[in-house]
């Protein structure tokens, strides 16, 4: 095969000899009519992207009480909507409202209000909207950088794949609108769009605003043009116009997250968190992991790519550089575009972003977010690109073998074209064998049904303490206040943490005591009604065996010390007296019925 030229148009056997294997679809006489065959790749695409979506909706409605893991606390308090009297003077509730990001408040409130749709079931939905949108814009993105329908196809289903693999765009949450809306800035960069560029950065804000070092750190890159070996400022005054733009655009956003979440702070510092259990291995927010590996690399916090990358075509995308050094050998090579340096500048904004989150840590929130979203997307369309061309450069060598006949040239190609078509969209199938979720959206399942519709019917200023994962729980199916909650104590806000981990320490007291008065005080200073306790709550094995219970110390350890004893505390002694709800696992009590009940 003769090496294309810079500008002409292109039919590369990448698509064609796959094309060939689609029955009823025409090649195209004039190398020049290539919109039907991007139209059909990106109709590929979006079958592949609307496969995956399915899958998640099939197992979001698959039980009446299922939420996503992360959501809970997104969506909750968002209840208020419909009924502004729930979850009132609710510290958790007026907590996550100001940190979650005013553009996803503003499309549950619309959801809400203007067309009636609760907060969950919209949250249920929102993956498969964003992932057609999402693969619109992979699929543009790479016809950007590589004007091969084939190689966009690639890119596009093997980011479907790993995003829906990971925990953010399945989960619905502010981190779920990252890769249509980056994408979106990534596509108006690429086409030199101004107004598109301000308006993509605008939204990445609105939901994400972490995102916006990274998205202002690739503009500042895309400010230099190497010229002779040597990176020099371009003389494209427009460009310093966007950057500033997006410099204003950027702080406007981010001083108004900050102001929101003003009266939670300080921020905690790292050297506060390295003396707090939460922060260590095993803690809610584990950050300081033992294991250097796993910090730098793997960690879900810390770590640059967390829980590593699938599938693993996608690590493909790291041969890019390779490619693109010997691309005047290749094929399809002059087809690889000069703006594919864009990749590059994301990618070393991403890792600048990554050196900065570990140095002032906590002010730049977790490291990880900075590059396990923006790597996936690199990635994916950097391996899109490398598979089209390397099977391209096969097929033009099988196709060079003129000693060989037809047939012994076809079969090779139609079974490298059946190998490759079968790695990118067979994946899931990998994980149905294992007996394995795809996708994997991480639902919770809410079993205790009874007792969320007896709590749904107390008043709505109810308040219930509970140290089970249950509790958990109740703001989503019983839309009722708890005192504390484990998924709830999120420590990087001091002044909102410093109240929860009060009320857990005081809740462990107040629930293994064996004084009257300290659970008398307890219940009469947080005006608790319900106590929710598990029937094993009791005993030493559920007690050294809760994450939450030992890592408040030492009240976890006085816990454990006393359901060790001969002694029983004064709320296992009354509990059975002041039930007002059972099920197999749980028992409601009445709070101050249990302190009448130990007073007599």
């Amino acid at each position: 095969m003769t090496q294309a030229r810079p500008g002409q148009p292109l039919l590369p056997r990448a698509h064609t000899w796959l094309l060939r294997k689609l029955p009823g679809v025409p090649l195209p006489s004039d190398p020049t009519g290539l919109t039907g065959v991007t139209y059909l790749w990106l109709g590929l695409s979006l079958l592949f992207a609307a496969l995956c979506g399915i899958g998640g909706l099939r197992q979001a409605f698959a039980e009446p009480y299922l939420v996503q893991d992360d959501a809970r606390t997104f969506l909750f308090w968002m209840e208020r909507f419909f009924d502004p009297g729930l979850f009132p003077n609710d510290l958790m509730a007026d907590y996550f409202s100001a940190v979650s990001p005013p553009g996803y408040t503003a499309v549950h409130w619309v959801a809400a209000v203007v067309f009636g749709l609760d907060p969950f079931v919209l949250n249920k939905l929102l993956p498969i909207v964003l992932g057609l949108l999402m693969t619109v814009y992979a699929f543009c993105c790479c016809m950007e950088l590589f004007p091969v329908p084939v190689a966009a196809f690639a890119a596009a289903t093997i980011l479907n794949e790993s995003v829906w693999l990971s925990d953010a765009l399945p989960s619905g949450t502010p981190r779920a609108f990252i890769y249509p809306f980056f994408l979106m800035l990534v596509f108006a960069i690429l086409r030199r769009r101004a107004i598109g560029t301000l308006v993509a950065l605008a939204l990445l804000g609105l939901f994400y605003p972490q995102l916006l070092t990274v998205s202002l750190g690739t503009l500042l890159l895309c400010l230099a043009r190497w010229r002779d070996g040597r990176p020099r400022p371009t003389p494209d005054r427009r460009a310093y116009l966007v950057f500033g733009a997006a410099v204003l655009i950027a702080l406007l956003l981010v001083g108004w997250a900050t102001a929101q979440t003003a009266r939670f702070g300080p921020v905690v510092t790292a050297a506060e968190a390295q003396q707090m259990a939460e922060f260590g291995q095993y803690g809610r927010t584990s950050y300081y992991l033992p294991d250097p590996w796993r910090f730098w690399v793997t960690g879900e916090r810390p770590g640059m790519f967390p829980y590593g990358m699938k599938p693993p075509l996608i690590w493909l995308g790291l041969c890019l550089p390779v490619v693109a050094a010997f691309r005047a050998r290749l094929p399809t090579g002059a087809y690889l575009s000069a703006r594919s340096w864009l990749l590059a500048a994301v990618a070393l904004a991403s890792v600048g972003m990554f050196a900065v989150a570990h140095l002032f840590l906590f002010m730049f929130h977790l490291p990880s977010r900075y590059t396990q979203h923006s790597f996936r997307i690199v990635m994916a369309l950097a391996a899109g690109i490398v598979i089209a061309m390397t099977v391209d450069t096969v097929l033009a060598a099988l196709d060079g073998r003129s000693d060989l006949p037809v047939l012994a040239r076809r079969l090779p190609q139609a079974g490298l074209g059946a190998i490759v078509l079968g790695a990118l969209i067979l994946y899931p199938v990998v994980f149905w064998l294992e007996g394995r979720q795809f996708p994997f959206p991480q639902y919770e399942a809410g079993r205790e049904l009874g007792l969320y519709q007896f709590l749904d019917r107390q008043p709505k200023d109810a308040l219930v303490a509970s140290v089970s994962v249950q509790v958990d729980m109740l703001p989503t199916f019983a839309r009722r206040s708890i005192l504390t909650g484990f998924e709830y104590g999120i420590p990087y806000h001091l002044g909102y943490y410093s109240q929860i981990r009060q009320r857990s320490r005081d809740l462990i007291d107040a629930q293994y005591t064996l004084d009257r008065a300290v659970l008398r005080e307890f219940v009469e200073r947080y005006r608790v009604q319900f106590f929710l306790i598990h029937r094993m709550a009791y005993t030493p094995g559920y007690v050294a065996a809760s994450r939450w219970i030992q890592e408040i110390q030492p009240e976890g350890d006085t816990a454990l010390d006393i359901v060790y004893s001969s002694e029983r505390p004064v709320l296992a002694r009354v509990a059975g007296r002041c039930e007002v709800f059972s099920s197999p696992r749980y028992v409601l009590v009445d709070a101050r019925c249990a302190v009448a009940a130990a007073s007599s």
